[in-house]
């Protein structure tokens, strides 16, 4: 293959892949959290995570437009350090789980969250649950849906 033919081929799948990714990304911003949240993109159907005034843990389901569904997953939840993590219970809710323990204190807590389907297969999601304001919009950082540098 002539080498202006092969850059040219390596440009259009660059383009091609890029593109690609660029519309992957905004899809997760398409999906409105219904209570002011962090969308879990990676479990299906897709969940809003908010902590919530009282730092408990609010789960609820949601269709690709943000509104609130049922779902048959089950949850577990450890959050915090891991010599002496919180392992938390849920009450079911009509769309989701709300947490009987609280968050533990300070800005930055990891969390994993293990779902069960009706299938009994697990999704495993872990991030850190960054607790500080975000400096351009009225959510805090874990929930920030800025266009800046912070940790999601």
């Amino acid at each position: 293959m002539k080498p202006y033919l092969t850059l040219l081929l390596a440009a259009a799948l660059s383009f091609s892949a890029s593109a690609q990714n660029h519309k992957h990304h905004h899809h997760h911003h398409k999906i409105k959290a219904p209570n002011g949240g962090r969308i879990l993109h990676k479990l299906v159907p897709h969940a809003e995570f908010l902590v919530t005034k009282d730092r408990k843990i609010k789960l609820t389901f949601v269709d690709d437009k943000g509104k609130a569904i049922t779902s048959a997953h089950t949850l577990q939840m450890i959050a915090g350090k891991r010599s002496a993590p919180t392992k938390f219970n849920f009450e079911k809710t009509k769309n989701g789980f709300i947490s009987k323990e609280k968050l533990p204190e300070g800005k930055l807590i990891p969390v994993v969250l293990t779902f069960s389907d009706s299938q009994g297969k697990k999704k495993r999601i872990r991030f850190n649950v960054n607790m500080a304001e975000c400096p351009t919009c009225d959510f805090k950082e874990y929930a920030c849906t800025c266009d800046h540098d912070h940790d999601h």
